[in-house]
């Protein structure tokens, strides 16, 4: 029975889901399946976030009602210019402040929090806390009461700390309906940023604005269609960051039929705004699935969701796909719909999104039993959950020291600082019979400025001579060094580099 329970918890990484299908054959009704999903197996709840302009279905009322649905008509937050800011927030999890519970209606500029709510609190280099601020531009000088003195940014201590914003405790899921009136509501508000002189581009075909009282209407080019369709990518890539959910967000699209590979191979795929990215959007998602209304062999009314790719009546090919192993059937259905004794307890029993989550978990247990193949695998429990060397060294470990700074480089003719490595030590000229050879000369010469009355010579701008640095201490180790192969002037062993062209040779120092 242990061995059981431990199997149950095993469930797959989740990823995005697509659901397609026209109006009316139950994409948005799968919003309650799928909040029952969350309910039974995680005791959380479902955000519904509707851009669509349809009414909810009666089934999607009944679990707003019982608690298990908390909706939110996304249009309703309806001030001028809120199009984008709203779906980009709401695709990060973010929620209205204030909303109608039952209606999920809000006021026309609604605040909108985040799923998780970050602070940064500030103290001063004796520990004292100064301010706690939302964000790390907020973070200025500060003067600290306590310690009666400024304390700046450089020096300032910042401790982040991070929670989930009350409200959320109870949020698994988020459910957007839909994907294809997001778009439509972005080409809107391009339309009307357009009337009012506020973007500009290429004219519409309409050629120029149209005005009707104190609206103006812009219309659209081909440029708003390829923002609106990066909006979308933006969207769903946007969702798969949103933390806490036990299961992955879901978007639904309406379907739309194009044509490849010059009119010969028609696809149905998510319409989006225009039709430039209908067969590569499924790329944004790890499942793509569809709802459609069919009739079984008695005429009866079937409704089936199909999890792969398939070829309708029509000769086209339906864009689908899931993560499962192969082994999935190739749909999901109710029992056929009796017209004239519809038994609504046979509603949602096959055709339920809770399933298809189910089936994929399933799977993926039935691999991990299967396997032979890998032999003596660690698992899970030989995964690391932090990387990286620690940052505390344990008594008696051998330490690497560390780069010399400038703070901690020796005065001349000082000891090394503690923890240092001693440089390397040259010594003096020796009379014995091996040959000790003078170290390199290191400081640059400088050029003799040249007389008023030899302008012949080259203009070279005079250097000044640097101060040579100390010498290094001496110690009674010798030091080989490589051999040196030029005599210079300036050093009978030694080499200097060449003068560059133009600069005279330095001369010789008195005595030298």
């Amino acid at each position: 029975m242990a061995d059981q329970g431990q199997e149950s918890l095993v469930r797959r990484i989740f990823t995005a889901t697509l659901i397609i299908g026209p109006s009316g054959q139950g994409k948005t009704s799968l919003a309650a399946t799928f909040a029952e999903y969350l309910w039974e197996s995680f005791h959380k709840v479902l955000l519904l976030a509707s851009c669509d302009g349809g009414a909810f279905p009666t089934i999607i009322q009944k679990r707003i009602r019982q608690g298990l649905i908390r909706a939110w008509r996304m249009r309703t937050r309806s001030a001028e210019g809120l199009a984008f800011e709203t779906c980009y927030l709401a695709s990060k999890g973010y929620w209205p402040k204030t909303i109608n519970p039952e209606t999920g209606e809000t006021s026309p500029a609604v605040t909108l929090v985040p799923p998780v709510t970050t602070k940064y609190d500030c103290f001063c280099t004796k520990g004292h806390l100064l301010r706690t601020v939302p964000s790390p531009s907020l973070i200025v000088p500060l003067f600290c009461s306590e310690c009666k003195e400024m304390v700046t940014v450089a020096v300032m201590k910042v401790a982040e700390s991070a929670h989930q914003t009350r409200g959320f405790e109870q949020v698994g899921g988020l459910f957007f309906d839909g994907l294809t009136s997001m778009c439509g509501w972005f080409m809107n508000e391009l339309d009307i940023s357009r009337g009012h002189g506020n973007i500009g581009g290429e004219k519409p075909p309409l050629g120029g604005p149209v005005k009707s009282g104190d609206i103006v209407f812009g219309g659209n080019n081909r440029a708003d269609y390829g923002f609106s369709q990066q909006r979308a990518y933006q969207l769903v890539h946007n969702a798969l960051g949103v933390p806490n959910l036990c299961e992955g967000p879901i978007f639904t699209a309406l379907p739309d039929d194009v044509t490849e590979g010059g009119g010969q191979l028609p696809i149905v795929g998510p319409k989006l705004s225009g039709s430039a990215l209908t067969a590569d959007a499924l790329q944004w998602f790890g499942n793509a699935v569809e709802t459609r209304i069919e009739k079984a062999d008695n005429g009866w009314d079937i409704r089936r969701l199909y999890l792969t790719e398939f070829i309708d009546a029509q000769n086209r090919r339906h864009l689908l796909k899931n993560s499962g192993p192969g082994t999935l059937p190739k749909y999901l259905e109710d029992p056929p719909i009796d017209p004239l004794h519809p038994d609504a307890k046979a509603f949602f029993t096959g055709f339920h999104i809770g399933h298809f989550f189910k089936l994929l978990d399933q799977a993926l247990r039935d691999e991990l039993a299967a396997e032979t193949t890998v032999k003596d695998a660690p698992g899970m429990v030989g995964a690391p959950s932090g990387y990286g060397e620690p940052a505390t060294i344990e008594p008696g470990t051998a330490v690497r020291p560390p780069l010399a700074t400038p703070a901690s480089l020796p005065l001349p003719g000082g000891p090394p600082p503690a923890g240092s490595v001693a440089p390397p030590t040259r010594v003096p000229p020796s009379t014995s019979d091996a040959p000790v050879m003078a170290p390199r000369a290191r400081s640059r010469r400088a050029a003799i400025a040249v007389p008023n009355g030899t302008e012949s010579m080259s203009p070279t701008p005079v250097i000044p001579t640097p101060t040579p640095p100390s010498p290094l201490p001496v110690s009674s180790t010798p030091v080989a060094e490589a051999p040196l192969m030029v005599a210079s002037p300036a050093s009978p062993t030694g080499t200097m580099p060449p003068p560059p062209p133009g600069m005279r040779p330095p001369q010789r120092a008195p005595g030298a």
